[in-house]
């Protein structure tokens, strides 16, 4: 993954995206969290957290779109995701910007994100 064109590791994390018939899922949660003591607020929060989303999708050439029906963060839920994806072998590369709605946000807080996932058979 990389964040604003610099590569940010996922250790310590972990993720998985289902894309089937027009519909995608997605859930992240901290790598090993069965292993972390739950000394402090933070640990309990990294031990019991599960990040996700799902809704739809379309495809276009490179185009493509979510609009998520479920979300983590409730003020994502209902907005369209616009991105850019292409497949190369194995990998699917998909890039997009947030906010989602980045128009509406100033320069300094906007971050371009490209995932790079790895198709599982």
């Amino acid at each position: 993954m990389s964040v604003d064109g610099k590569e940010r590791a996922l250790s310590g994390y972990q993720q998985r995206k289902i894309l089937t018939g027009g519909h995608f899922m997605w859930l992240g949660q901290a790598a090993r969290r069965d292993t972390i003591l739950r000394r402090t607020v933070a640990d309990s929060l990294r031990a019991t957290t599960v990040l996700g989303g799902s809704g739809s999708y379309t495809v276009s050439g490179s185009a493509y779109t979510e609009r998520l029906d479920y979300f983590y963060d409730p003020n994502g839920i209902g907005q369209t995701v616009p991105a850019t994806c292409r497949v190369n072998g194995e990998y699917w590369y998909h890039s997009f910007t947030t906010p989602f709605d980045s128009l509406s946000a100033p320069a300094d807080k906007r971050q371009h994100i490209v995932e790079v996932w790895r198709r599982v058979p």
